[in-house]
């Protein structure tokens, strides 16, 4: 079958388009090349899941804010149609309060867990570093001593000299701007790639010291060192210095792949693994456990569409019960006229709509003599939210029962049922009519326009 030449150049276009993606996957990779660039690697990795982290904490807060301004107008409002309103929004934001609650619950210890296993790693990696480079030696005389493992059997002399290192200043971990973004680009991809980029335990374990040692000969007579023979420097023919000072290295970086998806590499640690400082088993497996979490945030009802709160299943379940009407599950459409009827409909957002009425003055709510009143989302911070609270409670207990429908009437509605009708002629038994009682619910059509 012979192909289109347009559907050869798409073919090619996508061929080197994957190339591309490889390559570069393939360089953010190669950038993790030293013990720095590893620690570097893995605190990119926790950065990912502490910013989820503090998303999700930051949500559950403004959520808690939301719920306690919804809270603060359910009780103004209550005995009234937009009571419903606001139980419906209070209802909905509680759930999702307690849901960014529960995953915070649940996975902060994960990451509590993984962060102190980068620690431990990193412990170990800069271990490494120190062991790179020449030591500021001491040494000590030649001095006999007979516990001495004998080297050949021609030495029967037995001596030791006694050097003291110390390490010098190890040089800071810098990363170039060029070679941090790759490997932050790393640290990204291991949730896709379900791998973990980590040094060999060879090249963790292995330490290679550098000593050259000069000695006078004798003739082949068998004799000891003494004094400052073989070590020491003072200027002498008979002394020099006979032993340099020893420089310790390590092997060049190399790392390999843990492949996260593998059955046997996200097996929870065993003690014995956590007393070993260069075991990566607890650290690969902290990785694996926070990667299986759900750190997604619930959105805020401010930044939520009317629309979206209309579709959601659970504010359908709510409206219902709010207003007593059971349609069936198939019914869609009268599931969302319900929560509708409730809230309104609108192509904004919640905070648009609702949010934005609650940051007016409320003249009712004086928390304090010397205020003139405050809005409910200034009364829904601490300490006001309680106070503000009460208020309500107390404003709707000396509220009569029908001041849903009495919420508009005037001072000429005040008429005694049986008074005449000043205004206009009626007929028999007409000496009132009919009012509508929407204490209760938004549903009633006498009460919607509020």
């Amino acid at each position: 079958m012979l192909l289109r030449p347009s559907t050869l150049r798409k073919l090619a276009s996508l061929a080197l388009v994957t190339f591309s993606l490889h390559a570069k996957a393939d360089e953010d990779i190669a950038a993790i090349n030293s013990p720095c660039a590893e620690i570097r690697y893995l605190e990119e990795v926790a950065a990912i899941y502490e910013g989820q982290m503090q998303t999700l904490l930051t949500k559950a807060t403004a959520l808690g804010n939301e719920l306690k301004q919804l809270t603060l107008a359910a009780a103004k409002y209550a005995g009234t149609p937009k009571h419903d309103l606001y139980l419906l929004l209070m209802v909905l934001a509680k759930r999702r309060k307690q849901e960014a609650d529960n995953k915070i619950s649940e996975n902060t210890p994960k990451l509590t867990k993984l962060v102190k296993e980068i620690n431990r790693r990193r412990g170990a990696l800069e271990n490494r570093l120190g062991a790179n480079g020449k030591q500021t030696t001491h040494y000590t005389k030649a001095a006999s001593d007979g516990s001495t493992t004998e080297l050949a059997s021609s030495f029967s002399k037995k001596w030791k000299i006694t050097a003291s290192l110390t390490t010098t200043a190890v040089e800071p971990c810098e990363i170039q701007a060029e070679a941090a973004t790759k490997i932050a680009n790393a640290a990204r991809k291991v949730r896709s790639t379900g791998q973990l980029q980590l040094a060999t335990e060879a090249q963790l374990k292995q330490t290679i010291l550098e000593v050259y040692v000069q000695v006078k000969g004798n003739g082949g007579a068998n004799q000891a060192a003494v004094s400052n023979q073989a070590c020491g420097d003072n200027g002498t023919p008979t002394n020099g210095q006979g032993i340099t000072i020893p420089t310790l290295t390590t092997p060049s970086y190399a790392k390999q792949a843990i492949d996260l998806k593998h059955q046997g590499s996200c097996k929870p640690a065993t003690p014995d693994d956590h007393k070993q400082h260069l075991e990566t088993k607890p650290l690969i497996y902290s990785v694996c456990d926070i990667q299986d979490s759900d750190l997604t945030s619930p959105s805020t009802l401010s930044e939520t569409t009317v629309d979206q709160v209309a579709a959601g299943t659970d504010v359908q379940d709510t409206a219902m019960q709010i207003t007593g009407e059971i349609p069936t599950k198939s019914d869609q459409k009268k599931r969302t006229d319900i929560v509708k009827r409730l809230i309104g409909v609108s192509d904004g957002t919640v905070g648009e709509k609702f949010f934005k009425e609650l940051k007016k003055l409320d003249k009712s709510l004086k928390i304090s003599d010397t205020t003139s009143g405050i809005s409910i989302d200034e009364a829904a911070g601490e300490p006001n939210f309680g106070k503000a609270l009460a208020i309500f409670v107390s404003q709707s207990r000396k509220a009569p029962e029908t001041l849903g429908c009495k919420e508009g009437q005037t001072a000429d509605d005040d008429k005694k049922p049986d008074s005449p009708d000043k205004t206009g002629d009626k007929k028999y038994g007409d000496n009132t009519g009919k009012t509508e009682n929407c204490s209760i619910h938004v549903t009633s059509q006498a009460c919607t326009n509020w």
